[in-house]
């Protein structure tokens, strides 16, 4: 897996909901996708800075590339008054694993999803579906409110027996959903080659790596799909539905799920919708987090 830079930025904020609080989450979003996690910081009562923001990312050239640009838009920032010093710290492995179970605990999505680490046992109820999910460095873990959104059109959208494509699987998490919403097939695709092995685990623990083909890539060549799911970015996701046949990979009446839209650039996601002559039939959105269903007919 490698090593991973821990971000933390110390907020002079009172809340979790104020604007320096927000402006900062939305700005490491934008850089990335996994997003941030607001705590309250564990200092004297008497700091200037009550909130840290913390994230994560590769410790590579492209991690230290992506922090680089991050701590410039964060000084460009009207509210760059509000934030402290940017501090990173390596971490191992052993870690990064850590690190992850102090912040990661069960959580329900929608009305039956459940999504619970491996080392936890989630207080399921009767016709509940538990997704066992250990993200290791692979974006989704259902905190995130762009994969929160995707999981409640999923589950309404879903129906026993779909072929389905999930184009950016991270974890795997919505390939999972999806089998265990009723999917008899599940392809899945991701960029990321230590995404591609963390689902391909997930599945396996999950017992629906007979269902789930999971492969380094994007958008495949061929092949029709009842549902397809993309929760990447706004721009990368107008790309894949104008110039990668996105939407050729769609059967008559086919669903497309998207997500990670921020509500600002959604109408980017529409034009390349309308363009392919498909509807928007849902939408729904978290804070700036906008995902949406469209129908090919």
């Amino acid at each position: 897996m490698g090593a991973l830079l821990e971000l933390t930025l110390p907020i002079a904020a009172d809340d979790f909901e104020a604007e320096p609080a927000k402006v900062a989450a939305r700005i490491i979003e934008t850089f990335i996708p996994a997003g941030a996690i607001l705590e309250r910081y564990e200092t004297p009562s008497s700091s200037p800075f009550p909130i840290l923001a913390r994230a994560y990312v590769a410790d590579a050239a492209k991690g230290r590339a992506t922090v680089d640009a991050l701590r410039q838009t964060l000084a460009a920032s009207p509210e760059s008054d509000h934030f402290g010093p940017l501090q990173l710290k390596r971490l191992d492995e052993a870690d990064w694993t850590e690190a992850w179970k102090r912040r990661y605990h069960p959580r329900r999505v929608g009305r039956t999803l459940v999504i619970s680490p491996t080392w936890e046992q989630p207080d399921a109820r009767e016709g509940d579906r538990v997704i066992w999910l250990d993200p290791g460095m692979a974006f989704g873990t259902g905190m995130h409110p762009s994969t929160t959104l995707i999981l409640q059109l999923l589950e309404r959208h879903m129906r026993p027996g779909r072929r389905v494509l999930d184009v950016g699987t991270g974890s795997g998490i919505l390939a999972i959903a999806a089998c265990k919403l009723g999917a008899s097939h599940v392809d899945a695709t991701d960029i990321d080659p230590d995404a591609v092995r963390v689902a391909q685990e997930n599945a396996r623990t999950n017992k629906v790596s007979d269902r789930v083909r999971v492969w380094e890539g994007s958008v495949p060549d061929s092949g029709e799909y009842d549902l397809i799911c993309a929760n990447i970015l706004a721009e990368t996701l107008a790309d894949l539905i104008l110039h990668a046949d996105l939407s050729e990979r769609l059967t008559p009446n086919g669903v497309l799920l998207l997500s990670g839209i921020v509500a600002p650039r959604e109408h980017v996601v529409h034009l390349a919708l309308a363009a392919r002559e498909l509807q928007v039939r849902e939408r729904v959105q978290e804070g700036d987090w906008v995902a949406l269903a469209g129908l090919r007919l």
